[in-house]
């Protein structure tokens, strides 16, 4: 019963021992030891010194510790709530980018149950020391993955509040960001509620690139039909006058010779002064054709024609004015289905000394 006590009270008894040191006062009360107190705190000291109380001395070490333990994992838990509260309230408020994001809870509950279960263990052997005390074999694995998994749970919250932190700190990016997803977001809500008229929109876009592409194409082969014009009426008044003496190449646009293209530089030291006259009033008149935009332009035409008869002799002054004569097929009828009723006006005017 009285090794019980001691048992009980061992840490009082082994601090009061280390307190009395070599004075015989009573630590606590400052008495003076009789002889009957020395007697018993030489027991006390034997007793203390031998195996079973050192035994229990380190049994109630390891309580102490997982005591400690388990003070550390509530304390953390606590703060980890604390941390977690926090954490949503910065993030709803602040950070909207983070409201989806939040800090985990601590799983303790079973490290803590296993701390109980170990400590009721060691009590129980504490008050019966012959009594062996059953621990798994895998006892201090069990320990080792919960704890790791806890310090796991807490390095990721420690990320997590970082983020929040770099967050905070650059406030002006996360603004923007804001900014742009609500632009993101009216442009989806327009899309949706316009997206009939986008579509038309963007079938009108293309027609209109295909209409250009067919205008551009047309306004190609219309510009390939004035030259193809141009060419055969410079050619047809040529021919008037020389008879396939002198014509144009399509391809080149050059004067030909008896169906010889002439090199450039060439034509003024063949022609003679009348001939380059001809040749510059076939191309008077075939660049007519690059003046009509339309059609019907061309009863709009009035030629005027200054003295064409320059340095002509009889014959080519005949043909001149035979030409003058067939403007209208010349010009019009040739290139045209539709034929006018009325001719072409033209006033020339020539010096009564040549007539």
């Amino acid at each position: 019963m009285a090794k019980n006590k001691i048992k009980k009270k061992q840490t009082f008894i082994e601090q009061g021992m280390d307190l009395l040191s070599n004075s015989n006062d009573c630590p606590f009360c400052e008495q003076e030891l009789k002889t009957n107190a020395l007697n018993l705190i030489s027991e006390y000291t034997k007793y203390i010194q031998d195996e079973e109380s050192q035994t229990i001395k380190r049994l109630n070490q390891h309580i102490a510790t997982l005591k400690q333990l388990k003070k550390a994992l509530n304390d953390t838990d606590a703060s980890n709530a604390k941390r977690s509260s926090k954490f949503n309230q910065y993030a709803s408020k602040y950070i909207p980018s983070l409201q989806n994001s939040q800090l985990k809870d601590l799983s303790i509950s079973a490290l803590i149950d296993e701390i109980d279960t170990l400590s009721l263990s060691l009590e129980e052997k504490i008050n019966n020391i012959n009594q062996p005390i059953e621990v798994s074999d895998d006892l201090h694995d069990n320990y080792a993955k919960l704890l790791g998994g806890i310090n796991s749970d807490i390095k990721d919250n420690n990320k997590t509040i970082s983020s929040i932190n770099k967050k905070k700190n650059s406030i002006s990016e996360e603004n923007k960001s804001i900014r742009k997803q609500m632009c993101v977001s009216v442009f989806n809500y327009l899309i949706g509620k316009h997206s009939d008229d986008v579509s038309s929109i963007h079938q009108l876009k293309l027609k209109t690139e295909e209409l250009k592409k067919s205008i551009k194409s047309k306004k190609e082969q219309h510009k390939a039909n004035k030259r193809d014009k141009v060419s055969s009426t410079i050619k047809t008044v040529l021919n008037y006058f020389f008879s396939g003496k002198y014509s144009l190449d399509e391809g080149t646009f050059r004067l030909t010779f008896n169906d010889n293209i002439l090199d450039e530089g060439q034509a003024k030291d063949v022609l003679s002064e009348g001939e380059k006259n001809i040749i510059a009033f076939a191309y008077y008149l075939g660049d007519t054709h690059l003046k009509i935009e339309s059609e019907d332009d061309y009863s709009k035409l009035f030629f005027v024609i200054d003295d064409p008869i320059s340095s002509m002799d009889f014959a080519h002054v005949y043909t001149l004015c035979g030409v003058i004569r067939d403007l209208n097929n010349i010009i019009k009828d040739h290139y045209c289905p539709v034929k006018l009723s009325n001719k072409f006006n033209c006033l020339s005017i020539m010096h009564s000394s040549t007539l």
